[in-house]
């Protein structure tokens, strides 16, 4: 607990409810401090079905206080006026919520008349309790101020399964109770074949497309609105780094679901990736690899192009509306992926140029519908390619 200070000063919130008739009670409010001082704040009653806005509002800005807090009939100094205006006017019997700041207590009106009455609810220390209580009105413990919000879990525009809240499991379409004093994690835990999640709604404000959301805070207008996570359909796609018949290195994918990447991933070579489907999505994705694949099959490897042809490093804005699989080629020394390009003399050729001295060696064989050209200068023990790593000629 604490205390609201104020130049040093306790706040004492008291309450005054006088009842008028048996099915008609107004509540009169007064804030102030233990020396008696008025302070000016806003005092909430809202009906237990709905939080959204207040039944009744008011505040202490009409100063009048307590002259004798012991006795059942409390007189006010209102000016010179002692009847004081009401806060509440014509408040039904009933249960409500008694809010004033970040706090509230529910509070019961009780539609017996039971005579002449007054009743003092004090606010002090951020607790509620009642002073003078004469006609059976009861309030609840301190809590802090919470508004309603339903979850939900959609699967393929199915709703079904649940979703964490700091932690707690949650079953769809179940209406929850949050703090709007502190922050909330929401999760998405639960994993559908054929299906990914993709996305929390727009009530959400932290990074929408994660399944796991931190430090979300809600305000007083989001009282029943709906948080909902959304799985959506998703296709396999495939990248091989085509190493001569072997595969390879690692591929960068990126996610554009709204035109903007929000998240990449690294896979491996031939490992498949959740891809949203395009049909009614919009998501696209940007595939990247490296240059230089190192150290596979004891050599480098070059990139070459893909398997449509281009020879950029990065392919952009895939759209995957069915298993798909993509494929970049690769060249390493002194490796083929025809089977007897290496070892058939009619295959392959080694010319040597120059003095025995110089030992300058010239290889000429075919991989990948390709002529590619090594040489070696240490009389081949090492060979490296040539003309920049490219083929001497393009599909045979």
């Amino acid at each position: 607990m604490k205390t609201i200070i104020i130049k040093n000063i306790t706040i004492i919130i008291i309450i005054f409810i006088q009842i008028i008739s048996a099915h008609e009670r107004e509540m009169m409010m007064q804030v102030v401090d233990n020396n008696g001082n008025p302070i000016v704040l806003t005092v909430e009653l809202y009906e237990l079905d709905n939080l959204f806005e207040p039944y009744r509002s008011g505040r202490s800005e009409s100063y009048w206080k307590w002259v004798s807090p012991s006795s059942a009939n409390v007189a006010a100094d209102h000016g010179g006026d002692l009847i004081p205006d009401p806060t509440f006017p014509l408040v039904e019997p009933g249960n409500y919520r008694l809010r004033i700041d970040n706090k509230y207590t529910l509070l019961t009106i009780n539609t017996e008349y039971n005579g002449d009455g007054d009743y003092i609810i004090k606010f002090q220390n951020n607790q509620f309790s009642i002073v003078m209580n004469n006609r059976g009105v009861s309030i609840s413990e301190t809590n802090d101020w919470d508004i309603p919000i339903t979850v939900k879990n959609f699967v393929n525009s199915s709703e079904t399964g649940r979703i964490q809240v700091n932690g707690v499991d949650i079953q769809t379409n179940t209406e929850i109770y949050l703090k709007t004093t502190t922050s909330h994690d929401f999760y998405a835990p639960d994993v559908y074949t054929g299906s990914d999640f993709r996305n929390w709604n727009n009530i959400i404000q932290n990074n929408i497309y994660q399944r796991l959301t931190h430090n979300n805070t809600l305000s007083d207008d989001m009282a029943y609105e709906i948080i909902s996570s959304h799985h959506e359909p998703t296709h396999p796609l495939t990248v091989h780094n085509y190493l001569e018949g072997g595969s390879g290195g690692i591929i960068n994918i990126a996610w554009l679901p709204n035109g903007s990447q929000v998240k990449d991933d690294d896979i491996s070579s031939g490992e498949f990736y959740n891809a949203f489907d395009a049909t009614d999505l919009p998501d696209r994705y940007n595939v990247s690899i490296n240059q230089t694949i190192l150290g596979q099959y004891g050599t480098n490897w070059e990139f070459q192009y893909w398997d449509d042809g281009s020879t950029s490093l990065t392919r952009s804005n895939i759209a995957v509306s069915e298993p798909t699989t993509l494929k970049a080629y690769y060249k390493g020394v002194d490796k083929t992926d025809a089977a007897n390009a290496l070892t058939n003399n009619n295959q392959s050729k080694i010319i040597r140029i120059g003095t025995s001295s110089t030992r300058t060696l010239f290889k000429v064989y075919e991989s990948m519908d390709c002529v590619w050209l090594e040489k070696s200068t240490n009389n081949g023990v090492s060979w490296e390619l040539m003309n920049d790593g490219k083929p001497h000629q393009h599909f045979l």
